[in-house]
Order: structure tokens, then sequence, then C-alpha cells
């Protein structure tokens, strides 16, 4: 049986779903919090007179039995109460977000690494204590106090507290909407790199060139279905790219990232020569990451639209807020100058320089329409912003 395999993509794109989830850093913080408990449990059971030398007794625990269990009973409930009151935060941030920039922002805070981090810390930290109070038994000379556990479990408590703080400083600038717009703007930005690196991997080549340059006859010629509805996420040009080659045709995509397509809708027009294998259509299907959503890896119309709502929103009547809408215009005219530059060919040939690939690319028109038509729209009776878009792309320009 032929072994199935998957584009390298299609392992980007599932390692960013689980990234930008809540669960992943405080699922792995508590494992290394169990790890941790194990370790200094041991040490403490090991050598016990680490946590008696002499010039060091000032670190670790010297306390009693009862007293360790309190210690350690008092910072797993107070870490896990705080847990409780971030977790709350959070929730009002994205209900804030929600709100007021628009759901489809709200992966943007799902992603906050510093939010992850906290809910991680503290989770880690409640674990870790009920793990070494389990360990603590006897009384008096009897009793078995980890005092370097302990002491670790107290100086977590102390991390843990300064996580806090400065956790409420970077909520208060979190929600502002300058930087909610600078966040998106990055990502665009980023979005607009990863087409200018997946350009050069490429030699462009106008497509007029394929009509003058002898090619395979076009023998066999059939189209190679979705299979299921969803958007398209991604797609691995590169892959496609050397399937032509292998089949030695054309293939023409029949779809864009970002769209949204049914089953029976084509992603790909195959032309070649050689009548292809039973499962060459699957193996192609594989190159196309469909779901339910659409995320930001590859489409830049999406975040192109994250900023058009931001503005959007801004100049609604219930906000009339112009000021943002204004940073908006001018963050998506400085994406755009930079998009010119790296604007993708919509024919993709292979090392020996004949056309195997045929793509629907965003274009720089299409660009200025997605950012300014729908501000245009929703402006057009506020001066400030008619003539901010005339000024900035005039600049383009």
């Amino acid at each position: 049986m032929k072994e199935k395999k998957v584009s390298p993509l299609k392992g980007i794109n599932a390692w960013r779903s689980i990234r930008s989830g809540f669960w992943f850093l405080p699922a792995v913080m508590v494992f290394l919090a169990i790890v941790l408990s194990l370790g200094t449990v041991l040490i403490d059971e090991t050598w016990p007179e680490l946590g008696r030398l002499h010039g060091w007794r000032w670190v670790f625990y010297r306390g009693g039995a009862d007293g360790a269990r309190a210690v350690l009973s008092t910072i797993a409930t107070s870490m896990i109460t705080v847990a409780g009151v971030v977790f709350s935060i959070t929730m009002l941030i994205l209900t804030l977000a929600s709100s007021q920039l628009g759901p489809r922002l709200l992966q943007n805070f799902r992603k906050d690494t510093l939010t992850q981090i906290l809910l991680g810390a503290f989770t880690a930290t409640f674990i870790f204590c009920l793990l070494v109070l389990r360990t603590v038994y006897g009384e008096n000379d009897d009793a078995f106090v980890p005092s370097i556990s302990v002491a670790v479990s107290i100086l977590l408590a102390l991390i843990d507290l300064g996580l806090l703080i400065f956790y409420i400083h970077h909520v208060s600038l979190l929600i502002e909407a300058d930087q909610m717009v600078n966040r998106v703007d990055q990502d665009l930005r980023q979005a607009i790199r990863r087409t200018a690196g997946l350009k050069s991997k490429f030699k462009a080549r106008s497509c007029e060139e394929q009509l003058n340059r002898p090619g395979p006859e076009e023998k066999h010629g059939f189209a190679i279905t979705a299979g299921k509805s969803g958007y398209v996420q991604v797609i691995d040009l590169q892959a496609l790219l050397k399937k032509a080659e292998e089949a030695d045709g054309v293939f023409r995509l029949e779809c864009r990232v970002g769209e949204f397509l049914f089953p029976h809708k084509t992603l790909v027009q195959i032309m070649t020569e050689a009548e292809p294998k039973p499962e060459f259509a699957e193996d192609v299907r594989n190159d196309f990451v469909l779901d339910e959503v659409r995320t930001p890896e590859q489409d830049l119309e999406f975040i192109i639209k994250q900023l058009v709502e931001i503005a959007i929103r801004a100049l609604s009547s219930s906000r009339n807020d112009t000021f943002t809408a204004l940073t908006c215009i001018d963050k998506l005219a400085a994406s755009l100058r930079e998009f010119s530059e790296v604007e993708m060919p919509a024919c993709l040939p292979d090392f020996k320089g004949v056309i195997r690939l045929i793509i629907d690319p965003i274009t720089f028109s299409d660009y200025v329409e997605t950012a300014f038509n729908q501000i245009r729209q929703f402006g057009y009776d506020n001066p400030a912003v008619v003539r901010r878009m005339l000024e900035r792309i005039t600049d383009v320009g």
C-alpha cells in the first residue's frame, strides 16, 4: 500500500491552530510543573541534608510539617483563585474586542503569548504545590518536610506575582485600538514577507509565453474537485508545481486562498500528456487545506479585511472614532506600498523554464479594492477620511 503523503504546509497550519489556543502553553507548563515536583521531591528524599546546609538555610524552608502544609495550601489556594480572575479578565477583553473591533479579531487575542503564559504559570504552580503537599507526612522528628520543594513553591509564587503585575500593564495596552491596529498591521507585513519569500522561489514569467512555447500534447484533461466544503486555508504551490512537472503537464488553479468552496467546486484543472494514476487526484487534493474558517497564514485579503473592519466600525454612528479610521488607512497604505514589490506572478515555471502552474494570485488592483472600497463607502461623508485616503493613494502612486 502506498504511504499517504502529507503536505508540510498542513502541518504548519495545524501547528498554528494549536499554538493559537489557550490550552497549549498552559498544558506544557503543567507538564513541566509535574516533572519539577517529582524532581525536587526526589532531591529532598535522596539528600535531605541539602536543606540544612550551613549558610544556605535562609534559602530553604526551615519549619515543620504543619507549617509546610500551611504554606503549600495557601499558595495552591491563592494561585487557583488568581487563575480564575485572570481567566475572567481575559473573557472580558474578548467580549470588548468582539463588540468594538470585530469578532474576526478574536484570534489575535487568543494567540497572545503573555496571556497563555500567565494562565499556565498559575495553573502550573497550583499543580506543583498540590503534588508536593501529598509528600509531607508525619509529625515532629518523624516528619518528612521537603524543604527544597517548599522553597521552590514560594519562588514560583513570587514569579507569578510579578507576572500578574506585568499582565495588568499588558492588558491596559492590549485593549487600546491603536495597539490592536498595530498588531494586525504586523501580521499583514509578515504575510507580505511570506509572499515575497514564496515569490523568490519561483521565476516570474508572463502567461502570454505559454502560448508561444511548445508544451505537452493535451490528450488528457480533467478537473479535480474539492470533495468537501470549506474555506481554502493553504495551497502548497511547490508541491503542485512538482506534480505538474512529474506528470509533464500544466495545472490551472481554479480557486484562491480564502475562497469558500462547495464539494463539487473545481480545485485545479489538469492538462497532461500521460494518463495519471488512480491516486493522482487524491494526492493533488492533499496539497489544499480546507476548513471551516479563514486563517491568515496565506490569506492576505483576510488580514486586510481585519483592518478594514476596524476602520468601518470606527466610522459607525455609534462610535464616530475618526482617528482610528485614519490610522487604519495609514497602515493599509504602507502595506500597499510594500505589496507592490512582491506581487506573485500568475504563471510559475519549472527549473527548465516551462510553465507548469497557472494561478490566480491577489493582484495590486485587488489589494487596493479590498483595502479602500468599503472604507470609501462608509466614510464618503467624512471629509477627514476622504482627504486622508486621497493623500495616501497619492503617496503610494
